[in-house]
């Protein structure tokens, strides 16, 4: 009785350990596999860098699980000497393979778009819509993370809800955004305004160029003049409101 008792622990013992060592094991290689789609990422974007585009330098600091199917990976970048805070990019699962996910990702020059705030004397809340969605900042960059691109498509225009980013649009003219707010029930001061954000989009990031500010409470038109790949975000900055908008080019 005691050596089937013996045989009954060595067996769980065995059965255990290796149960423990398959599942380090995946995740071991699934970790390798996630830290992979970042670095073959970065070096494509490296490759597809035309002549002319700034150097960027990369670290992955570290990998953190979401869920089965998403990571978040912590990358840190110098780019023409000027060094970006962390970004936290996503990386998915899809069709058998892990992949980097950008489309959450916005950059925008700290000095730059602050400066275009104060010129058309708007304020700007620390509890505001657009700070809710920062995820790091520095002297040189704010990094905001915030919903992919949604739409439909119908003869050249792209219908968006207000806070999605439109899809990376070609033009060598210009891009038009049609702007319709919803009725917030807020003040009309210097705190309620809607902006069109424009974004050059390069190999790696969305990095803002420019800013139109629209009416929060009527419909508004914004003409950014182009030439290449951009994409628009349109949303009322401080409050978040609810609204449509859609891109012709």
């Amino acid at each position: 009785m005691q050596r089937r008792w013996s045989l009954l622990v060595l067996i769980i013992v065995i059965v255990t350990s290796m149960t423990t060592g398959f599942s380090f094991g995946g995740k071991v290689q699934e970790n390798y596999e996630v830290e992979r789609a970042v670095h073959d990422f970065f070096n494509v974007s490296k490759q597809l860098q035309r002549s002319g585009y700034v150097e960027s330098i990369y670290t992955l600091e570290k990998t953190e699980k979401v869920d089965d199917n998403k990571y978040e990976a912590f990358v840190t970048r110098t780019v023409g000497g000027l060094e970006y805070p962390t970004i936290p990019y996503d990386v998915v699962f899809q069709d058998g393979r892990w992949k980097l996910d950008n489309s959450s990702i916005f950059i925008y020059p700290k000095k730059d778009y602050l400066n275009e705030l104060k010129a058309h004397g708007l304020q700007l809340s620390q509890n505001s819509y657009f700070y809710q969605t920062v995820v790091s900042e520095n002297d040189n960059f704010i990094v905001r993370k915030d919903s992919g691109s949604q739409n439909f498509l119908a003869r050249g225009v792209l219908y968006y809800d207000f806070g999605q980013k439109s899809t990376d649009i070609y033009s060598s003219g210009s891009l038009k955004v049609n702007s319709y707010p919803e009725d917030n029930g807020k003040p009309d001061d210097s705190y309620n305004y809607v902006a069109a954000d424009f974004f050059s989009e390069d190999p790696i990031d969305s990095v803002w160029v420019s800013t139109k500010f629209l009416d929060a409470f009527d419909a508004d038109v914004a003409i950014y003049y182009c030439n290449g790949y951009h994409s628009v975000k349109v949303y009322n900055v401080n409050y978040g409101s609810k609204g449509r908008y859609y891109v012709s080019y």
